[in-house]
This record gives structure tokens, C-alpha cells and sequence, in this order.
């Protein structure tokens, strides 16, 4: 049923009531309905999976699809923004339930959407308690530290990071020490299997981690490990990444709120002193114009031309600084729009994977059954690799959307809207004022009586205005001199985090080496497992680190504040002194 949801949907409403496989067919047509964004034919699947389920206790597998369909149910109600029906479809997973840990983490989700962050925390805390040994718990204690930073409770949310480093970093270093010391796998299996007279000194936890699966199980999550860590090292470069272009950004001043807002001030005054000025040159050019040649004359309008396009064309920016956060707001909804459909786009790639696993799983247990030759079930299975590998191109798509735009959104601010197109009109335009001013200014010498006079009072309103742009280019100059210095400290974390990744990644790529050359020493690969566990919480709680430190910088900006106290005091001064200039024009 490759594509095929709707022919899918019929096969499985097929199923007679009285087969065994009836509920789970139902919960396979829930999810087929889902693929074709039926929701409430969806909604009704998955009752009817439950309800058969709950009626069939006779059968072994019967809470497992009452449990999966209610998390299904739950997930269908989250997608179309119902969290209070997701949450009452979540907590009809009995706490008895494999999934019961699964169910409280996405209920937890359905708070944090509505930003109900002490809710989700309070959730959060019943599962840490209700299910201690759950495979959530490290994740389910990084995302306290992560609600608590939106919280902005920054100090208990580094303290979870520390505390989580703290814990699992002896622990890795302990790991570190025996492998290092074994050199006998034999030895190491022996005191796997026999911890009474284990020879080798394991932390407890490393311990009971080793024991709780399979020895093929254990290789397998030995795998997927490597794998998730590497992808946490990825996301860690990519959070970098985002960090250092919005630290190159134009709109880094953005970081510092009170910088941001004087910024685009003083840009707003810029602009307003730049029409000003053109306008005294207009008045001054009525004064002199009769002194002119031809040649003079045709010199000067052709450079008056030139400002009033370039003013023109400096128009159509923002020029107030209400009209500059409105720009900047519309280009976060655009950017907004375009995630929700790479979201959309994601949503429709995951669906597909789940309706390609529950068909896999289907097939399988016809094969299984004897319901399905073994030249049927290969056929089948090839096709299903090709539709995996379309999956997978859709899935590498979709993550470099979500990057590019992540980039977008965080270098959107007063700097990107200012523009640099904005800033060569700027220069341009200040260069064509003062040769104005100048050949104005020669020509003023065949002035006489009330034009003299007149022509000499403008150029004390020019001298202002002169005065005016000197002190906003060094305003400029300044907040880019403490935007520099305040997120110099910045970078430096950033550098030796990257620098953490780099060994991270080293020791990634010599364990996934060890576990590929000893494949077949199923227990030397698991302990391989277990170090690379405390890895990854360690590595995923310096990623919480960095993102605290980041979040801090807005406690930060007092600092900035009250040295950009003064040059506010400036800008207003300058105001005022504009405005009394213009008054007395």
C-alpha cells in the first residue's frame, strides 16, 4: 500500500471484529487516516482500537494497544492544538504501562505549548518519581533545567546542568580508567555476569545500565548510541553556528535591549538631521542661485538631483524606530509562516516513517504467520527501502530549512532592517551634502545685504546639523565598541565549548571505532554503551550550560545600561536641540 492510505484504511477495516488482530488493524487505520490528515476518522480508529482492546483482557497484547492508541489519540489532539483533549487522552495510559513514561514526557509537551511551565515541571517530577528507572529520566531531568531557564530561573537550571555534569563525569571518568586498565574482554564479560566477585570496579549505576537488556539488545543500543551522540554533537555545532552569526550579525546590538532601542533612535534622528539639511540646502541654493553661471548652475542641480533620489530612495526603509520594529516584526512572521510549513513538512515525513514501521511490522508477522511467502515479503521489503531512502532525502531537506531559517530569525533585528544598502545611501548622500555645502558656501561671497544675512544664519543651523552627524557617527561608533566588548566574553565561551566538542567528537570517533573492530565481544561493546551514555548527558548538559549562559546576557545588559545612560541623555539632548532649530525655521 506504498502511497496507497486510503486502499490501507479499507484492508484494515476488512478485518473482521471477531480476529484477533482486529484491534491492532484499527490502530493501523488510525494511523493511515492520519497520513491522509482524516482527523476524526483517525480519532475514531483509535477509539475503536482501544475499545476492542479494553474488551479482549484474555489476550497478552491488549493494554499494549489500548496504551499505544490512547498516546495516538493524544498526539492527534496535540497536532490540531487541542492540548486539554491531548492531556485527557494521555492520562488514560495505565501507570502500569511500558508507554506510562512516554505518555507523562508528551504530556508534559501539551503544558509546555500553552506555556504552562509549572505544570510541565510538576509532571515532570511525577515521572521522575513514578518511574525512577525510566530510559526518559536523564532527558526528563535535562528538560526541568530547560523549563526552569524559560522560567528564568537561571540559577536552578545551572544548577541541574552542573549537578547532571557533576554526577556523570566522575562516573565517566571512572569508566575511562577501566577501560583503559582491561585489556581482557574476557575478564570484563566475567565481571559483568558475576557481580559478587566482579574484578573490576564498575559504579553501580554503569552496573545496573549493563544488566537491564539482552546482550544482542545491549549491542544494538550500543549503535544507536553512537549514532544519537553524534547527532547531539551536531546539534551542538549548529546551536554554535547559530550563536556566532547572530554574533556577526548586524543586529547583534539586538543582544542588549537598551543598546537596540538607542540604536534605532538614533538612527530615526539620523535621518530626520539628513532631511533637515537637505531641506537648508534648498534655502541656501534660493539665495545664491542668481550668483551662479550656467556651468555653476547645471553643476549643483545635477548633485541636487542626485541627493533628493538618494533621499527617496532612503525613504522607503524604516526611518522612525516604531516603523523599524514594525519592519523587523513582519519579517518574523514571514520567517514564522515558513517554519510552520517546514513543521507541516516534518510532521508529514515522521507520519510516513510511523505507517512505514507499523507496516513493516504488519508484514513481518504475516511472514511470521505463514501468511506471506518468503519471496513476497522480500519483494516488499525492497520496495519499502526504496520509499525509506525518499524519507531519508525529505528528512535531510527538512533539517536544512529548519537551519537556515533558525539562522534567518535570530540575525533578524534593527541591524538587518537598518541594512547595509542603507548604510551606502547614508554615505553617499552625507557626501554629496558637504560638496552642496561647500559650492554653496563659495558662492555666498556675492551675496549682499538681507541675503547675506540670511545665508550666514543657515550656515550657523548648518553648523549644527554638522556638529549633530559627528556626534551620531561617534554614538555609533561607541555602541559598536560595547556591543564588542560585551559579547567578546561570549565568543571566549563559545570557543571553549567548541573546543569541548572537538574532544568529544575525537573520543565519539575512537569508541565507535573499538565497537565496530570488537563487534563480536558483545561485552566489551556494552560497556562501550554505558560510557557513551554518560557521555551524552554530560555532553547534553553543557549544551544546557551554554544555553543559560546565553540566556544570562540579559541580565547582563544593566551593566550596558548604565553605561549607555549618558549617551541616551545625549541623544535627547540632541533632540531637543533639533527640535529647537527647527522651530526656529
Amino acid at each position: 500500500f506504498q502511497g496507497d492510505y486510503r486502499g490501507a484504511t479499507s484492508e484494515f477495516n476488512a478485518i473482521p471484529y471477531e480476529a484477533a488482530e482486529y484491534p491492532r488493524a484499527m490502530y493501523f487505520a488510525g494511523v493511515s487516516y492520519v497520513q491522509l490528515e482524516d482527523w476524526q476518522a483517525a480519532l475514531d480508529a483509535f477509539q475503536e482500537a482501544r475499545n476492542s482492546a479494553s474488551e479482549r483482557t484474555d489476550e497478552q497484547d491488549s493494554q499494549d494497544v489500548v496504551d499505544l492508541a490512547s498516546l495516538a489519540m493524544g498526539r492527534v489532539h496535540y497536532e490540531l492544538g487541542e492540548s486539554a483533549e491531548a492531556r485527557d487522552e494521555y492520562q488514560q495510559v495505565s501507570r502500569f504501562s511500558a508507554h506510562y513514561d512516554q505518555a507523562l514526557y508528551e504530556l508534559c509537551w501539551t503544558y509546555i505549548k500553552e506555556e504552562r511551565f509549572e505544570d510541565a515541571l510538576r509532571t515532570l517530577e511525577i515521572l521522575l518519581l513514578a518511574v525512577p528507572d525510566s530510559t526518559y529520566r536523564p532527558n526528563a531531568q535535562l528538560l526541568r533545567g530547560d523549563l526552569l531557564m524559560r522560567m528564568q530561573d537561571y540559577h536552578e537550571a545551572l544548577t541541574i546542568f552542573d549537578t547532571t555534569v557533576l554526577q556523570f563525569g566522575p562516573l565517566a571518568e571512572q569508566l575511562s580508567v577501566v577501560i583503559r586498565d582491561d585489556a581482557d574482554p574476557d575478564e570484563y564479560f566475567d565481571a559483568l555476569i558475576d557481580v559478587s566477585s566482579a574484578s573490576l570496579d564498575l559504579p553501580d549505576l554503569a552496573r545496573r545500565w549493563v544488566e537491564e537488556d539482552e546482550t544482542m539488545q545491549r549491542t544494538l543500543n550500543l549503535v544507536r548510541d553512537l549514532e544519537a551522540q553524534g547527532s547531539e554533537i551536531a546539534d551542538s555545532r549548529e546551536i554554535i553556528e547559530e550563536l556566532s552569526a547572530v554574533l556577526d550579525s548586524p543586529s547583534r546590538v539586538d543582544l542588549f535591549p537598551a543598546a537596540g532601542e538607542s540604536f534605532g533612535q538614533a538612527l530615526e534622528l539620523r535621518y530626520r538631521a539628513l532631511v533637515a539639511h537637505g531641506q537648508l540646502l534648498e534655502l541656501e541654493y534660493s539665495l545664491v542661485s542668481d550668483t551662479m553661471s550656467e556651468g555653476q548652475r547645471s553643476e549643483y542641480l545635477e548633485m541636487r538631483d542626485r541627493r533628493r533620489a538618494l533621499l527617496e530612495s532612503l525613504s522607503e526603509y524604516p526611518t522612525t524606530y516604531e516603523t523599524m520594529r514594525n519592519r523587523e516584526h513582519e519579517i518574523e512572521a514571514d520567517i514564522g509562516d515558513l517554519e510552520m510549513e517546514v513543521y507541516r513538512l516534518g510532521y508529514e515525513v515522521e507520519t510516513q516513517s510511523a505507517q512505514l514501521r507499523a507496516l513493516r511490522m504488519q508484514l513481518r508477522e504475516q511472514h511470521e504467520a505463514g501468511q506471506m511467502s518468503l519471496q513476497a515479503f522480500e519483494e516488499v521489503s525492497q520496495e519499502l527501502e526504496l520509499f525509506e531512502e525518499g524519507l531519508g532525502d525529505l528528512e535531510d531537506l527538512r533539517d536544512r530549512l529548519r537551519q537556515e531559517l533558525e539562522l534567518e530569525r535570530l540575525s533578524t533585528g534593527i541591524g538587518t532592517v537598518a541594512g547595509s544598502s542603507q548604510t551606502e545611501l547614508v554615505s553617499e548622500l552625507s557626501g554629496l551634502i558637504r560638496s552642496e555645502t561647500r559650492m554653496l558656501q563659495a558662492q555666498s561671497s556675492g551675496l549682499s545685504g538681507t541675503q547675506a544675512a540670511d545665508f550666514t544664519n543657515t550656515q550657523r543651523v548648518n553648523d549644527k546639523l554638522v556638529d549633530t552627524q559627528r556626534r551620531l557617527t561617534d554614538f555609533f561608533s561607541n555602541i559598536d565598541g560595547m556591543v564588542e566588548e560585551q559579547t567578546r566574553e561570549v565568543r571566549r565561551q563559545i570557543q571553549v565549548e567548541d573546543a569541548q566538542l572537538d574532544e568529544y567528537e575525537r573520543l565519539l570517533r575512537q569508541y565507535g571505532s573499538q565497537g565496530e573492530s570488537l563487534a563480536g565481544e558483545v561485552a566489551y561493546r556494552n560497556f562501550i554503551l554505558v560510557q557513551e551514555r554518560f557521555g551524552e548527558l554530560i555532553l547534553r548538559a553543557d549544551v544546557g550550560i551554554i544555553d543559560v549562559a546565553w540566556r544570562e546576557k540579559e541580565d547582563r545588559t544593566d551593566r550596558i545600561e548604565m553605561l549607555l545612560d549618558e549617551r541616551t541623555e545625549q541623544i535627547r539632548t540632541l533632540d531637543a536641540e533639533f527640535r529647537e532649530v527647527l522651530d526656529a525655521q
